[in-house]
């Protein structure tokens, strides 16, 4: 199983003022004003997390995704029943 956990904030990406937006991994900076990056923001993340899904399918590996914001269990909860045959 692969959990793939991720903040509210990058998910939705429900910026409004322009600043700078930093990679935690490199600390690249890039200048941004979100308002006119969303859509094309949220269109990335939906297909990197679409490719994601494929990348683990294709390796024998269920894909979870949870969210920071929300308890896990009811989510590994019902991916355990759908597991045992139960759901």
């Amino acid at each position: 199983l692969a959990l793939h956990i991720a903040d509210p904030a990058e998910e939705d990406f429900a910026f409004t003022e322009p600043g700078e937006f930093v990679d935690l991994e490199t600390r690249q900076g890039l200048q941004l004003d979100p308002v006119v990056a969303m859509r094309s923001y949220r269109a990335a993340y939906a297909a990197h997390g679409r490719a994601v899904t494929e990348i683990f399918r294709g390796c024998g590996f269920a894909h979870l995704h949870l969210r920071t914001d929300a308890s896990p269990l009811g989510a590994l909860a019902a991916y355990l029943a759908r597991r045992a045959g139960k759901a």
